[in-house]
């Protein structure tokens, strides 16, 4: 009875401080109000700042700028729990005074590209990657803007030629010389795939991923000898097994004659041809090559005048093609009563335009090209 009759009597019971009224109550009734015997009414934190003292003139210290106190009934607003400093401005570590971001800003992370591709080739694909690279560095244009949102693209631009050795030159330079001696991180080409073999070769020395959109060579599929090379093109494998078919499968062709030149790409386009063609059953009456940039095909032409064939398969670059064709037609190989079939460096308005006489003279061009086809990815 006495226990019960001193509770009662306690929680009856208030006082009258210097910071508010202090009851007392039942936390049995209410355990979030269970006293843990921190004093609650009555506490405040000044809250300090780091400024430019009134005096004397030009000292600095931490100044008083407001007081935090907790809520006396839960709940309150912030208003409630936080007074700021009459007069008093809090001053922060950024130029503009404004309110520091809560976590680092990304650091914006220059990557050093290098551009192998040739200067001028029928629309030279380097005007495209010149054009992408300033679309992605340009976040202001709502364009693109949230690929590599932190990253500024550099570029050096060195010509491939579509030749083996100048572009072996050329990505010497790119990974050791370029950018005062830094080198590029990575590099867009090469073009055709001779130029990519010599390319590929001086990047997997120096650690450089090299990408190309346009060579195809089944010989730059080999990992071990070219593990920093990537493409976004398939294997002329692909493509030699995409000939054959065609020829077996939609105009029921039983042989043909093969003529390319000797770069990595018209070797190795041939090469998977000739393999694929053996594995089909598809006879090849002929095999004939010449050198990239050969002065004359005299040679080649009259070899396949000789072996009779009218189904003929071309693989080589559209500069070396369209003069083959115009050669070849000059000698009486092409025209009426003749079938070519051309590699995916032989598709498009490339191949004419890359030859001066073809590209000027419309009613020589549809003599050499009647009965024309190419195949491309």
């Amino acid at each position: 009875v006495g226990s019960e009759l001193l509770e009662s009597l306690i929680t009856r019971v208030r006082f009258e401080g210097v910071s508010g009224t202090i009851g007392f109550y039942d936390a049995k009734a209410d355990p979030s109000r269970l006293y843990h015997g921190d004093r609650r009414v009555g506490v405040s934190y000044t809250l300090y700042n780091w400024q430019t003292l009134p005096q004397p003139a030009g000292a600095q210290g931490l100044v008083a700028v407001g007081t935090w106190s907790p809520c006396k009934n839960d709940p309150c607003d912030w208003l409630s729990r936080w007074r700021r400093g009459s007069g008093v401005e809090l001053i922060y570590s950024t130029p503009d005074n404004s309110l520091p971001p809560q976590a680092r800003l990304p650091t914006v992370v220059a990557v050093r590209l290098g551009v192998l591709l040739p200067s001028a080739l029928f629309g030279s694909p380097r005007v495209g990657v010149v054009q992408a690279i300033r679309e992605l560095n340009d976040k202001d244009d709502s364009v693109a803007d949230e690929l590599l949102p932190n990253t500024k693209l550099l570029f050096a631009i060195k010509d491939s030629a579509c030749d083996a050795s100048v572009s072996l030159a050329a990505a010497s330079f790119l990974t050791g010389n370029a950018f005062h001696g830094e080198g590029v991180s990575a590099i867009i080409g090469a073009d055709c795939s001779g130029a990519s073999v010599t390319a590929a070769q001086v990047a997997g020395g120096t650690r450089v991923p090299i990408i190309s959109g346009s060579s195809t060579s089944p010989v730059l599929s080999d990992g071990i000898a070219f593990p920093y090379f990537l493409r976004t093109i398939p294997s002329d494998a692909f493509g030699a097994a995409a000939m054959v078919d065609l020829l077996l499968g939609l105009w029921n062709y039983t042989s043909a004659a093969l003529v390319h030149s000797t770069d990595a790409y018209g070797s190795g386009a041939a090469d998977a041809f000739a393999q694929t063609a053996s594995a089909s059953g598809l006879t090849v009456r002929t095999t004939q090559s010449f050198r990239q940039n050969s002065a004359s095909f005299f040679h080649p032409i009259q070899a396949l005048l000789q072996g009779g064939g009218r189904v003929i398969v071309l693989i080589c670059q559209a500069n070396d093609g369209a003069r083959f064709l115009r050669e070849a037609f000059g000698q009486g190989l092409g025209g009426e009563g003749y079938f070519w079939l051309g590699g995916d460096a032989l598709a498009g308005s490339g191949l004419w335009e890359s030859d001066l006489t073809l590209s000027s003279d419309i009613v020589l061009r549809h003599r050499v090209f009647k009965g024309f086809f190419a195949l491309a990815p």
